[in-house]
C-alpha cells in the first residue's frame, strides 16, 4: 500500500455540544451549586492515539483525546459517563438529544444543525480544536491512480472510507463512487484484494495499522 497526502485538512474541534456550552459554564461560575454529569459518545474504532482500541469498551489508557477531555470535565467539577457505539449511531444519538457531546468528530453543516462547534467569524475555531488530522489517500503499490490537489486521474471506482466518515461527502461532490465499510481494517482488506481502487483515510490510524499487520504493498 502507498499513499499520497490527500488535499483536504480536517480539522476536528472540541467535542460538538448539545447544551454542553451552558452546562461548562454554569460548572465554572458554581462549582459546587449541582452535580455535574455528561453523557458522551465517541466511535467504538480505534484511531490512536485520540482514541484507543476497538468495540464498545473503554480501555483503561483510552487515548489522548479521552484523556484531554476528562481531565477538563475532572478540573471544574464534572463526571463522564462514556459511550462507545458506531459513529452512525453517536451521530443519531446526538441528534436525538440523548447525549450532551460527541467526541471527534469534523466540523459540516449538516452536523452543526443539531451540535454547537467553537466558531469564531463565522468558521470553527481551530484554536480551540482538540485534534488536527489530515487524509491519505491510499493505493495498492501497482496503481497508477494520481491526485493533483483537485481531481483523480483515472478516475477510481469505487473509493473506500469508514462508515459515517464525512470525507465520503467531500468524495461524492467530485462524482466519485463511495464505499463504505465498518472498519480501517475491513477497508485495507478490501484494497489488499483490488475490491476498492483507493482508500480515503486519516493517516495516524491507518499508518498504524498498516505498521502491525505488516502490509507492504
Amino acid at each position: 500500500v502507498r499513499q499520497a497526502v490527500f488535499a483536504w485538512t480536517k480539522i476536528t474541534s472540541q467535542p460538538p455540544m448539545h447544551h454542553l456550552k451552558t452546562l461548562l459554564l454554569t460548572a465554572l461560575v458554581y462549582p459546587n451549586a449541582w452535580a455535574c454529569s455528561l453523557q458522551i459518545a465517541y466511535s467504538d474504532v480505534a484511531a490512536p492515539p485520540y482514541l484507543v482500541g476497538d468495540g464498545q469498551v473503554v480501555p483503561a489508557a483510552p487515548g489522548i483525546a479521552i484523556d484531554l477531555v476528562q481531565e477538563a470535565a475532572t478540573a471544574i467539577g464534572c463526571t463522564v459517563q462514556w459511550q462507545r457505539m458506531p459513529n452512525r449511531r453517536v451521530q443519531r444519538e446526538m441528534e436525538s438529544g440523548n447525549l450532551d457531546a460527541m467526541l471527534m468528530y469534523s466540523f459540516n453543516t449538516e452536523r452543526a444543525a443539531y451540535a454547537v462547534y467553537p466558531m469564531k467569524d463565522g468558521n470553527p475555531d481551530g484554536t480551540l480544536r482538540l485534534a488536527e488530522l489530515r487524509y491519505h489517500i491510499y493505493v495498492q503499490g501497482s496503481s497508477t491512480l494520481a491526485w493533483d490537489g483537485k481531481q483523480f486521474t483515472p478516475t477510481p471506482a469505487p473509493v473506500g472510507v469508514n462508515f459515517g466518515y464525512s470525507v465520503a461527502g467531500d468524495l461524492k461532490k467530485l462524482g466519485l463512487q463511495v464505499e463504505e465499510a465498518r472498519s480501517t481494517e475491513q477497508n485495507l482488506q478490501k484494497l489488499q484484494s483490488a475490491r476498492i481502487a483507493a482508500y480515503v483515510m486519516q493517516d495516524m490510524p491507518a499508518d498504524a495499522l498498516i505498521d502491525m499487520l505488516g502490509i507492504q504493498d
